[in-house]
């Protein structure tokens, strides 16, 4: 794979890395929550915290609509963290919609 992109495995972890935190800005914003950590810990995944909620229904929803991200309890069931990934098949419009269906689920 590395060889179908200028600049090899090192342009790839750079653009994964910036559409990871393009994603994670934008999640963060849409759902006013604060990032949880600073851009240097984030690599190609970034982990967003949801109130607190039933993760496993949530889940269930995303999923029904085709998204395919995890929902962690965190620390305990109550809480919850959802984790994006970035890959060089991503775009931006993902994460758009992936908001925008966490943002309805949560304000239901």
């Amino acid at each position: 794979m590395s060889s179908t992109v200028d600049g090899g495995w090192p342009e790839i972890m750079r653009r994964n890395r910036q559409l990871a935190l393009q994603a994670r800005e934008l999640l963060c914003s849409r759902l006013q929550i604060a990032k949880p950590a600073p851009d240097e810990m984030i690599g190609s995944m970034a982990a967003i915290p949801l109130p607190d909620g039933d993760g496993p229904a949530l889940q269930d929803a995303l999923f029904a609509k085709g998204f395919e991200v995890p929902i962690m309890p965190w620390p305990t069931p109550q809480n919850r963290v959802l984790r994006v990934s970035a890959q060089l098949y991503n775009e931006i419009g993902e994460y758009e919609r992936l908001a925008d269906a966490v943002a309805e689920w949560i304000n239901k």
